[in-house]
Order: structure tokens, then sequence, then C-alpha cells
């Protein structure tokens, strides 16, 4: 055992010390919090450690809702208070950002709910039981309910649960849901093709919204198979009709989200944009509504397919969908456009080279970036720091209770 005085807390939501000079990590400890650990890992460069007992408890600190918090290892933040959860988030942003000489002020856009937020859910399946693997730890951690998803969605996961104790199908690895208006898509991760019965389904979940599928790998090539129910969750946002299947992304909190996207429509100028990773198409279609053009570029083939159902459904004549990867076909776009503005919003590995490489040539007056990882934003606003200015940047708080954030930043041409 060891005890260790807490300086600070790091973008993971872990309390970082000192041990011999060694830098250690603490999850669940706060600044300025002493705390007695175990060392569940160490190495030549840090130390993990897990909290036995806390010395100088933090003001900030609170008693987390969730009986699974700590050992699930899916929240990070639900031990303080969310002030302090939000002032952790920005000023590890700010660290971000001064490496790159951005210091001017952050403004936080909230979430009006910490619970019960989110509209998709992924777990593991081990020894017939659903849960989470605790990253901290490396384990599996069963949970019959989680407090991100609404009440709805856990019913569902108890009847999936459920199922899953009762048939112990031994190729079911792990389930999704996501949901959208009270309407649910299921599909099962399988070790290999299985047979599921659509008529034992059913005596298990009781939903007449739901639509249910089954993947699993051939020969290294995915396959997805349909069972029954619901192919598709169609929705309005924003006047437009809207639909998502299984595979296509979608901001997992739809509050947050749409206050997002507003914010992006503010700040791009209404002649032609690009908008980068472009996913299901709910953005670009949003954007048409403002602009001459707008080129959505997906790579994933079944979002495309969606954002052209999208444009079709809603009869959006300047909205042009493009399948391919950013970095090739967006030369092909300049090439024929004269593009006023674009809109990235990247995975988490940040945007591509080529891309940077090809904004930084062109003539676009204005940048909105959208992303998931600080870091590799960071990483990407300094390439485009060359040629562009930082004029905004913002917290849109899109998932409370853990380490993650959404920044959107405006750059404009210098």
């Amino acid at each position: 055992m060891e005890k260790v005085k807490i300086s600070d807390v790091s973008y993971e939501g872990e309390g970082v010390g000192r041990i011999d000079g060694k830098v250690v990590f603490v999850p669940y400890a706060l600044k300025d919090e002493i705390v007695t650990i175990e060392k569940i890992k160490e190495n030549n460069k840090f130390i993990k450690g897990k909290i036995v007992s806390i010395e100088n408890v933090s003001k900030d600190r609170v008693e987390a809702i969730c009986p699974f918090y700590s050992i699930c290892g899916g929240c990070n933040y639900q031990h303080t208070t969310r002030k302090n959860e939000l002032d952790i988030k920005k000023i590890n942003l700010e660290k971000e950002l001064k490496k790159i000489g951005y210091q001017s002020d952050i403004k936080i856009n909230t979430c009006d709910k910490r619970d019960g937020y989110r509209n998709k859910i992924k777990l593991k399946v081990k020894d017939f039981k659903l849960g989470y693997i605790n990253s901290n730890e490396n384990k599996f951690v069963e949970i019959n309910k989680c407090l991100l998803i609404d009440e709805d969605m856990n019913i569902l996961l108890s009847q999936v649960q459920t199922f899953i104790e009762n048939e112990r199908i031994k190729e079911v690895e792990g389930v999704t849901i996501r949901g959208q208006k009270q309407s649910y898509l299921i599909c099962f991760h399988l070790k290999k093709e299985t047979r599921i019965s659509e008529n034992i389904l059913k005596k298990y979940l009781k939903n007449d919204k739901i639509g249910v599928f089954c993947e699993f790998f051939d020969k290294n090539k995915r396959k997805l198979e349909y069972i029954f129910g619901l192919k598709n969750l169609d929705y309005e946002y924003e006047n437009l009709k809207c639909s998502i299947d299984i595979d296509s992304f979608l901001q997992v909190n739809n509050e947050v989200a749409n206050a997002l996207y507003k914010k992006v429509l503010e700040n791009i100028c209404a002649e032609n944009v690009i908008n980068a990773y472009s996913g299901t198409g709910v953005l670009t279609a949003m954007i048409s509504k403002a602009a001459s053009k707008v080129f959505g570029i997906e790579m994933q083939k079944s979002s495309h397919i969606k954002a052209e159902e999208l444009k079709k459904n809603n009869k959006l004549e300047n909205m042009f969908n493009i399948l391919g990867k950013c970095e090739d076909k967006i030369f092909d776009v300049f090439e024929k456009e004269e593009i006023n503005s674009i809109v990235l919003d990247p995975a988490r590995a940040g945007c591509h080279q080529r891309v940077l490489e090809k904004i930084l040539e062109s003539n676009v007056k204005k940048i909105v970036y959208v992303s998931c990882n600080p870091s590799t934003m960071v990483r990407d606003l300094f390439v485009l720091s060359k040629g562009y200015d930082i004029k905004v940047v913002e917290i849109f708080d899109m998932f409370p209770c853990t380490a993650n954030i959404e920044v959107y930043t405006v750059l404009e041409k210098r």
C-alpha cells in the first residue's frame, strides 16, 4: 500500500500524483485528496493504482448513484459534482490548446441530463451474462441496468438478458441496442454463423417497435442477417425526415447534437460547403437549407445509402453525397467547385494529412472542426494554423459522466 497526494486530474478522468518521482494514475481520485492505493500496474514510466482509502476528501466529491460505478469502467465522473466534471474537462482542453498557442476563453454548452441521454449501448456477453469490460482492470463486470440509457431501453436490456440466460446460445458474444423515438434496433454479435429463432426471440422481447439482426464473420467478411421487425429507425430532425439502420453513425446524445448542429450552421458561409466525414447526412441536409451547394463525403457505404435516402425523401436538390475516402474524394470536389466553407467531423483518429494539406492549398474562408478527441484535433489544428487562425473553441458536453467531450472549433483564413 502507498499514499499519494493527488495534484491533478487527467483527460481520462484519473487522479494524478507521484511516488518517488514516478507518475501515478488513480481512477476516481480528485485533486487535493490524499489516497492510499493498491498498485494494480507498474512499469518504468508510471504506476496505476486502485483506491483503498481516502484522506482529505475533496469538497467536490459526491456519492455515485449507479451501483456499478467504479467497477464497470463505463463512467468516470459520477463521484464528483457536475460543475467539477465540466471544470476538469475545460482545464484539460485548455492545456491541449495551449500547446499550439490558443489561450482564449472556452465556452461550455451543457446537457440538461446527466443520465438517460444515450441512444445506443453496446455490451459484451460472458457466461451468458451481459456486461462491460472494465478497461482499468481488464475484467468483465456483469450489469443489469445502465443509467446512461433511458428506462425503456433498460427494460429492453433486461429482456435481452433473460433471453441470453435462458436460451444459453454460446455463440452470442455481444449485443448492441440503439433507439430513436421509442423504437429500437437490436444486433446480436456472434462468434460464428448461428440460427436464432424469431419465435423464441418474440417470447422474450415484448416490444412491437423493434428490429432484430445477427452479425458474424465468415472468412473475415462481415455478414449481417435480418431476423424480424423494423429494418430502420425513422424520425424527424429539424423538419427533416431521417432514417438510420443498425450500422449508421449517429451522435449518441440527441439534445446536444441538435445544439451542436445549430452552432455549425451559424458559422458557415452560405455558398458552397463541404461536409467531410458526413455519416448519414443529417448535418449535410441541414447545411443544404442555407448553402448554395453542399457536398457530403463519407466512406461507409451504409451511411452513404442513408444520406441518399435522406436527400430523396426531403427533395434536397443542392445536396450531393459522395461515397469514398475523404482524402481521395475531396480533391475531386475542389477541382470542380469553388468551396467557401468546410466542416470537418472526423473519427477519433482525426483528419488524414492529405485532407489538411488540400485545405491549406485552397481558398476556403472558414473551417468548422468538430471532434470527440481533443488530442488528434489539436494535432490537426496545428497543421491548419499555418494558414488559418482559431477564432472560437467551445465544448459541447455530449457525454456526461464520462471522460469524453465533443469540441467545436471555428477557423478563418489568415
